[in-house]
């Protein structure tokens, strides 16, 4: 239910303003041999608002915010916007965006309660807080865009070796430094992108220090209507202890001895695009034929994929 004052639908009116209150029920049922079935049911509701500015000529903003005044998780509350400016420097085109989130949250329903086969547990978990703030600025005249974000999380919740839930109480940080470019002269077109990220407690929360990807193909029209794009893709992180996927758990688990990374996947790829119809040929991992593949794991104790040769269509039925 909400109630909304559109920005501009009057001379005086420069700010859009929303007003809502929303109302969940989440029904629940796990599965238990010992104690039977277990069936629950959680209700809330939640009022919050919105306020936005996007006609603006020099700044404009979006806020977002809503809590948790009835129900099962009462307490819970999200706040979340972002600022954009446009203008020029010397004749050049910028771009500035600022961003921030904090929320304070209770843990999933079925991240305290779990029926497997061989694993079960019945947990309170404590509320968990994220403070995530980023800010980026671009050039549109060059396709680049730089950005910083930073991430304080407490009470993070993780996966251990036991297979259980656990909660780290301390703060924990995540810092992430990006630069993304895109461009092309006359049928040559590129995409490259690269991360630097920092996290205080690897064993928490493990994260590669450096990521990129790059892409390099020719796009042309064969007969002036078949859209065509022929090139390579390459992707390439450092080396880390990369979680591995719990079958019985069905989550993502920290473990410290195998290393995952320091090894380029490449790819060539040829796509063609007529009217609404796509079809692409890809010749994945081509780098196996001269890079030695001994250690090369997509996840712990999942080697990637040998090379081969994949192909596919799609359509589009929109008319």
């Amino acid at each position: 239910i909400s109630f909304q004052m559109r920005e501009g639908f009057r001379p005086w009116v420069k700010l859009g303003i929303t007003a809502f209150a929303r109302f969940e029920n989440r029904f629940f049922f796990m599965r238990d041999s010992i104690k039977g079935s277990g069936r629950s049911n959680e209700f809330n509701t939640y009022v919050g608002g919105n306020v936005k500015r996007s006609s603006g000529k020099g700044l404009n903003f979006d806020v977002t915010g809503e809590v948790a005044v009835v129900g099962h998780d009462v307490g819970n509350f999200r706040i979340f916007g972002n600022v954009v400016s446009q203008f020029s420097l010397w004749g050049i085109p910028f771009g500035i965006e600022a961003e921030g989130r904090f929320t304070n949250l209770r843990p999933p329903t079925l991240l305290e309660h779990h029926r497997g086969t061989y694993v079960r547990w019945d947990t309170d978990l404590p509320f968990t807080q994220s403070l995530l703030l980023s800010g980026s600025i671009s050039l549109p005249r060059f396709g680049t865009t730089l950005s910083v974000r930073s991430a304080t999380l407490n009470n993070y919740v993780y996966f251990d070796r036991d297979l259980f839930p656990k909660v780290f109480d301390k703060p924990l940080q995540v810092l992430e430094a990006r630069i993304q470019h895109r461009y092309f002269w006359r049928l040559l077109h590129w995409e490259l992108a690269a991360s630097y990220q920092l996290s205080s407690q690897q064993e928490v929360l493990p994260l590669p220090t450096l990521s990129a990807f790059g892409s390099v193909y020719l796009r042309f029209k064969i007969a002036k209507v078949m859209d065509t794009q022929l090139g390579v893709d390459c992707s390439f992180h450092t080396a880390y202890h990369a979680p591995y996927y719990d079958v019985a758990t069905q989550q993502f688990v920290n473990q410290q001895e195998i290393s995952i990374g320091n090894f380029p996947l490449l790819n060539a790829f040829a796509s063609f695009k007529l009217r609404r119809v796509r079809f692409f040929l890809c010749y994945y991992n081509l780098g196996d034929y001269f890079i030695s593949s001994v250690g090369r794991w997509s996840l712990p104790h999942m080697p990637i994929n040998p090379p081969s040769l994949r192909l596919g269509i799609s359509f589009d039925f929109n008319n």
